[in-house]
């Protein structure tokens, strides 16, 4: 996993991502690093400045949301934890099991449908500012625009002349999305969490939201189980935070449930 020092993030100040190319393969892809304008102090660290204590010049809401957040890492929550992971660890390497043929058959039609890799990776910034790769089926065709830096997170669609004709199926469905039981096995994501933001998305995230960053990013969360994907970047970004303060094991599994639901239903609930 990479550790990442990624500098202010404040648009306001005109904070510019600069990334080098990491399409292409290397010896050590962790060896790689994202780079922002020096002047600026790093992101991550006022990150987990406010996950720790809050910063002095925050307004009271925000404090106050984070003192509440801090206090109740309690023994319960770090049971909480503890359990969590052990279920991601399980559900993830049963379902990758039980559904490998699968797996292996939607592989062999990603290659077949379109030129380009079968998988798509990219790096996604994850609990504390925690850098890492996160896989997916591809579903578009190569040379795909991306992100813009200014836009506001969670709020990028792509148009459906970019996506594969196969891709719609399984985004339709979410397939697309199982190669990231990869990312829950290895600890860097889990079933349910806030969505994982591409770096230049993490950079516009609103420091009032930022308690999103506190916990394991997710497959599914709040948004996704119970909202259409027509619902703002800000109120999704929102709600990853909620997430954050109210998660049990209750609420995970009954968001499981109403994501299986959805997806059964055939719903465009995600990004």
């Amino acid at each position: 996993m990479l550790r990442v020092d990624i500098y202010n993030m404040s648009r306001h100040n005109g904070a510019k991502v600069i990334i080098h190319d990491f399409n292409t393969k290397s010896k050590n892809d962790d060896s790689q690093l994202i780079e922002l304008r020096p002047e600026y102090s790093t992101w991550q660290k006022q990150l987990n400045l406010y996950l720790d204590q809050g910063l002095a010049n925050t307004d009271l809401k925000i404090q106050h949301h984070l003192s509440v957040f801090i206090a109740q890492h309690t023994d319960k929550k770090v049971m909480y934890h503890f359990c969590k992971r052990i279920f991601d660890f399980l559900f993830a390497t049963c379902a990758l099991i039980l559904m490998s043929p699968l797996l292996l058959i939607v592989s062999l039609v990603v290659k077949l449908d379109s030129n380009g890799p079968i998988f798509f990776k990219q790096l996604r910034i994850g609990y504390r500012g925690n850098a890492f790769w996160i896989f997916k089926f591809r579903t578009m065709y190569m040379d795909t625009p991306t992100f813009s830096p200014g836009k506001t997170p969670l709020s990028t669609v792509m148009a459906p002349i970019h996506t594969t004709r196969f891709g719609q199926v399984i985004r339709n469905w979410k397939i697309d999305e199982l190669p990231q039981l990869y990312n829950v096995i290895k600890g860097e994501m889990s079933i349910v969490g806030p969505r994982p933001l591409p770096v230049e998305e993490s950079a516009c995230t609103p420091a009032k939201h930022y308690l999103r960053f506190a916990s394991r990013p997710g497959l599914t969360g709040l948004w996704q189980a119970n909202h259409p994907n027509t619902i703002s970047g800000e109120l999704k970004i929102k709600l990853d935070a909620d997430y954050v303060r109210l998660q049990s094991m209750k609420l995970d599994l009954s968001l499981i449930l109403k994501t299986l639901s959805t997806i059964l239903k055939n719903r465009k609930h995600y990004k």
